[in-house]
């Protein structure tokens, strides 16, 4: 699923085919563009070959845990500063405080409301441009 991206794009790291089809149409319906894979190893390859914006990151993924790929991240200059929300069905205090210890930088518990990813999104990117011209006072 993932495919080639400019650095203008938000990347889901989710490997449940509904959610990540979920969480790319919504993406989509703010505005963003979207870049969507269903392992660890598949995000930090697409990272290495364009950095995102932001991640979207489940933390229990085959292949890395979400929580090693934000690690890796905090450890690498280009990708580092890049804001990652972590997405998980677990909302036991423990299992978020050791997201945010690997460096996630918010935290959304599944399901996720759209409402609440939307404004966990625009809290670290501005909302895309449109091209629609302002309307007429």
């Amino acid at each position: 699923m993932a495919e080639a991206a400019s650095d203008d794009y938000v990347l889901v790291v989710e490997d449940g085919a509904f959610m990540r089809q979920l969480l790319m149409g919504l993406l989509k319906q703010f505005g963003y563009s979207v870049v969507a894979v269903a392992d660890g190893v598949a995000a930090i390859e697409q990272m290495v070959k364009a950095p995102p914006r932001l991640v979207l990151l489940d933390l229990e993924l085959p292949k890395m845990d979400g929580r090693d790929v934000c690690r890796w991240m905090r450890q690498q200059k280009g990708l580092k500063d890049i804001p990652v929300v972590a997405c998980s069905a677990h909302a036991e205090k423990e299992f978020v405080f050791k997201a945010i210890r690997s460096g996630v930088t918010d935290y959304l518990c599944k399901p996720v409301e759209r409402d609440a990813l939307k404004a966990r999104i625009e809290k670290y990117l501005a909302p895309p441009e449109t091209d629609a011209a302002p309307a007429p006072s």
